[in-house]
């Protein structure tokens, strides 16, 4: 996302988006993601779409140096369901066009 697009929450509701078609549309019963530990935007995006945090790791990709580690997030269509009866999203509105 491009410099001028952080802060107003266009990735967190993003990110809440597929989350939910992905569990309610697909039928996936887990998810797993990862982000560089240097990026605590990303590691927040993640955490407020309700993924939590399993550990961490490296990549196996050449981009990608044995020095870059990753966390590691996992989230269950059970864990979502509970979130959402507890805290449930707002349909949050992205723009039309960015």
């Amino acid at each position: 996302m491009r410099v001028p697009f952080w802060g107003p929450g266009y990735a967190s509701a993003a990110a809440r988006e597929l989350v939910r078609r992905v569990f309610e549309e697909h039928g996936v019963e887990e998810l797993y993601s990862s982000c560089l530990v240097r990026n605590p935007a990303s590691w927040r995006v993640l955490e407020k779409t309700g993924f939590r945090h399993v550990g961490f790791g490296t990549h196996p990709n050449s981009k990608w140096t044995p020095h870059d580690r990753f966390a590691l997030f996992e989230l269950t269509r059970g864990e979502w369901a509970l979130q959402e009866r507890q805290h449930p999203t707002s349909n949050a509105q992205l723009p039309k066009q960015l």
